[in-house]
């Protein structure tokens, strides 16, 4: 009897390490969960409302309790106020953009919105935004003040996700 291999787009890599043990782990947990999605994807079985509601809420308990503890320790390492602004609003948006999947009346339709979204947030968001505050709090924990380490952030050109991609 032969198995099947399972699914795994995303495969655990150095470069979406932030540094940052419970953030690290928490993002681990993200890859894990595109990687449900995809296989759920490629099954090609029609995902039940229950089913889809499931997931949805996993995410949800997921972001709240990722971005409660990456927020804490933005404030924790005297991050620039803009930086935690424009962090929290980009949660914020994540949050917005889960609940209106929630109330989409085909759940077919949302799996693939589901699974792009979350590979584009695991891509771009872990790897540019959350690098960028672990740059940020390095540099502030190595006695930069945090309004010049979000300077010297935001004269950043390199493009993690792209990179990485």
């Amino acid at each position: 009897m032969t198995t099947v291999p399972a699914f795994a787009p995303f495969v655990w890599a150095d470069y979406f390490e932030t540094g940052f043990g419970e953030v690290d782990g928490q993002h681990h947990r993200l890859v894990d969960l595109v990687n449900v999605l995809a296989q759920r994807a490629a099954s090609g079985a029609d995902i039940e409302p229950a089913e889809l509601a499931h997931v949805l809420d996993g995410l949800g308990r997921y972001a709240l309790h990722h971005f409660a503890a990456e927020e804490a320790l933005m404030e924790q390492g005297g991050l620039d106020p803009r930086h935690l602004r424009m962090h929290r609003q980009l949660h914020a948006d994540f949050v917005a953009q889960v609940e209106a999947m929630r109330h989409t009346a085909d759940p077919t339709r949302v799996v693939p919105v589901l699974y792009n979204f979350v590979t584009s947030w695991l891509t771009f968001h872990i790897l540019d935004t959350d690098h960028s505050m672990a740059r940020q709090m390095r540099a502030v924990a190595a006695g930069s003040t945090p309004e010049a380490a979000f300077e010297a952030e935001s004269g950043h050109r390199g493009d993690p996700g792209n990179t990485a991609l």
